[in-house]
Formats: C-alpha cells, structure tokens, sequence
C-alpha cells in the first residue's frame, strides 16, 4: 500500500511538471518567440499565458519597451579637418522578433554594437561634409534627421526600430583646443581693438566738439562784453559831455583833482614839474585868492 502511494505521488509530481514545461508566461513590456530545434516556430508572442510542447520547443523572452543606447564619444573630422568629440544616445526598441532573433540572437549588446557602427560611420560621414562652425551653430539638428533616417532603414533589416538619435555633446579634442583657444582669443582682442579705436575716435570728436562749444561761447561773451562796454563808455562820454557843456570850469576843477588823487596816491612818489605848470592852475588860484 505504501508503495502504491509512492508510486501515485511520483506521478503527479511528474505530471505536475510537464504540465509547468507545457505554459510559460510573458510578462506586459515583453515580447517572445517559440522555438523548436533552433527554428521560429511562433513569433512576436504578446503578453499572456502561452502554451509549448515541453522538451520539443523553447521560449526566448525579449524586452520590448523604448531602450536606450548610451555609445562611447567618438572622434570625427570636419570639412575642415578638425577633429572633434562627439557624444551622443539612440532610442530604439525591438520591432520584428524573428529578424531581431536572427541577427542577434537575442543578445543586447549585439544590437547595440550594430547600431553604434551604423551611427559612427554616418556622423564621420555627415560631420565630414559641414565646416566647425556648422555642426556647433547651425545644421546639428539637420545631421540628427539625416542619421535617424539612415540608421532606421538599415536596423529594419535586422528587427529593430529607430525611435531618435540625438548629440549630448560636441567639443574639440585635446589636440586642436589650444589653437582654437589662441584663435578665439585673438578675434576676441581683434574686436576689443576695434571698440577701443572707435571710443577713442568718438572721444576725439566729443572734446574738438566741446572745445568748439566753448570758444563759440567765449568769443560770443567776449563780443556781448564788447558791447556793454562801447555802450557804457558810450554813455560815460555822453554824461561828460552834458556836464562838460553845462559848466566847464566845474569839469575842468572835477578832472584836476582826479589827476591829483592818482598822482600823488603813494607818499613815496616824487613828483617834478614846474610850480607855474598847467597842471598846478587850480593851487595857484586858490594861493591869488
């Protein structure tokens, strides 16, 4: 009897896993193929419970959700020779199952490898038709579109989709880094120069401006003041002459001790002259008096 009920338990044990080799589950985000003796026999196996012949066929799983391929920098030549680091990502995603199981056997890092080449050998080319100052400033996106095109129509062919391919960074290798420093910094001082010269030249017509402003303003002060004073000798004279005409032994007296004031306005000046002189009339009538 207790043989028996080993024998049962055996049996179920051993139907129990065929009957688990029989189902394999594939998961939501994966994608499968069924083989049998190395040939596709099912293919892009959608998530969900699916049945296989145990021992006769086999499940490969793969991954079918947006991967991303971060590839090494690569150095590329310039129209112009230069060469440059150029770093960059490509999203793809497995869209045949069977071509992506023939060309890779199932192997990521196989299908990476084919894509890097590709990308590689289009940013030398494309890098190679376009100057420095292109592929910094202007056509880095018109590059991208042209390698994602190219890219996607030949990893077609091995089961694959192209989803973006995009440059994180571009600069100039160690090698030419110097040179372009030394260039950038000769340009720089170049335009430097150039606004230092057209300051100067503007300093220069600023103060022949304003040295021009001024003596227009003195000579105009100097001809205003001209003025004033040809007028106010002009009225001292006419004053005079009424005074003159109105008494003339008073102007003449009036101018006399005016002379005598500025004559004798320092006591140690000596004065010589004649005590009979004219310029003495108004003592000497003063003495007869």
């Amino acid at each position: 009897m207790k043989g028996k009920l080993n024998l049962l338990l055996i049996i179920v044990a051993v139907a129990l896993f065929f009957l688990a080799q029989c189902f394999f589950i594939v998961k939501e985000g994966q994608v499968a193929i069924k083989t049998r003796v190395s040939r596709i026999v099912g293919n892009d196996i959608q998530p969900g419970l699916h049945f296989k012949w145990p021992l006769l066929e086999s499940k490969v799983i793969f991954d079918a959700r947006l991967q991303t391929l971060d590839a090494e920098p690569e150095n590329v030549l310039t129209k112009e020779k230069k060469e440059l680091i150029v770093d960059y990502f490509v999203e793809w995603r497995i869209a045949d199952t069977q071509k992506y199981w023939v060309s890779t056997r199932g192997i990521r890092s196989s299908a990476e490898n084919i894509i890097a080449q590709i990308v590689t050998d289009d940013l030398r080319g494309e890098f190679a038709k376009r100057t420095v100052h292109e592929v910094v400033s202007e056509d880095r996106s018109e590059i991208m579109d042209v390698i994602t095109r190219i890219l996607s129509a030949e990893v077609k062919k091995q089961g694959m989709e192209v989803v973006d391919v995009r440059v994180k960074r571009v600069e100039f290798s160690d090698k030419i880094k110097d040179s372009v420093f030394r260039r950038m910094q000769a340009e720089r001082k170049r335009v430097s120069d150039s606004l230092r010269a057209h300051g100067k030249e503007q300093k220069k017509a600023i103060i022949a401006d304003t040295d021009r402003q001024v003596q227009i303003i003195i000579a105009n002060a100097n001809r205003d003041a001209e003025i004033t004073r040809g007028q106010g000798d002009a009225e001292a004279t006419r004053i005079y002459a009424e005074a003159f005409s109105k008494d003339e032994d008073f102007y003449r007296f009036q101018k006399s001790l005016d002379a005598y004031r500025h004559a004798f306005s320092d006591k140690g000046d000596t004065f010589i002259t004649s005590p009979d002189s004219e310029f003495f009339r108004y003592f000497q009538d003063a003495d007869k008096k």
